[in-house]
């Protein structure tokens, strides 16, 4: 079993990994410079991110207003707080603009979850061509209010699989799960509004859940919304750390 350190390196590494692969899948810009790795695709909304590789300094702070100024690519800055450093103040006063807050959670993947009565009327397609893409772009949208390119989800990168959910034959949302080593990633999982509230959210987590623990994957791992976390915490996952999104002011 890792420990909670080792765990949230893995959590960081599993999305961090996702960025670059579907940066380096699709056509974009992926590379590190002066401290910092970066992964953006012009003309997309997603993954457009820059982070850094270590230590959160003034210096370092000052070249990545540069390099963000400097790119034709609106990046966003995910910054996490792993030692309670006051690291949110110092980005905050050096000039970046606070967009979007997440929590890293994981959970240790030792049993299999039981279904209720929506479960029956849960099912899962897998995106494997242009109109499965679309279809799912168009979810993602319904559930978040920004699209993702529907080409990135279809690019083939290895350890990735896009789902369209559906519940009662109707579409109803979207999951994305990228596979690290024995680390499950769950990402871009949206419920569309006209079927929130029928527990849907939560037995999808069950399904995803129960499928990795039958392919023997240890750890999932994710970065939770302030609406979506006390669904996570009560299937076991744990908190591990607080990640900020900034963008530049103005």
């Amino acid at each position: 079993m890792k420990k909670a350190c080792e765990l949230v390196d893995v959590n960081i590494a599993n999305l961090t990994g996702l960025w670059s692969a579907i940066g380096k899948a699709g056509g974009g810009v992926v590379g590190e410079a002066q401290g910092v790795r970066y992964s953006g695709i012009a003309g997309a909304a997603w993954p457009n991110r820059v982070w850094f590789l270590g230590d959160v300094d003034a210096a370092g702070l000052e070249a990545v207003k540069g390099f963000m100024y400097g790119s034709e690519i609106e990046y966003t800055l995910p910054i996490w707080e792993l030692d309670r450093s006051g690291v949110f103040d110092r980005v905050a006063g050096a000039g970046f603009e606070f967009a979007f807050g997440q929590v890293g959670m994981s959970l240790d993947l030792v049993k299999g979850y039981a279904g209720g009565d929506v479960s029956e009327g849960l099912s899962l397609e897998e995106v494997d061509n242009a109109e499965k893409a679309e279809l799912w772009a168009d979810s993602f949208e319904g559930a978040f209010g920004y699209r993702i390119d529907g080409r990135l989800v279809s690019l083939g990168v290895e350890g990735l699989r896009c789902l369209n959910v559906y519940f009662e034959g109707v579409v109803a949302g979207t999951v994305m799960l990228y596979v690290s080593g024995e680390v499950l990633g769950i990402h871009a999982m949206g419920v569309l509004p006209s079927v929130r509230g029928k527990g849907v959210g939560g037995e999808l987590m069950k399904a995803v859940l129960n499928e990795s623990v039958a392919a023997g994957l240890h750890y999932a791992v994710l970065q939770a919304s302030d609406m979506g976390k006390g669904l996570y915490l009560k299937l076991g996952f744990e908190e591990q750390f607080l990640m900020r999104n900034y963008r530049l002011e103005g």
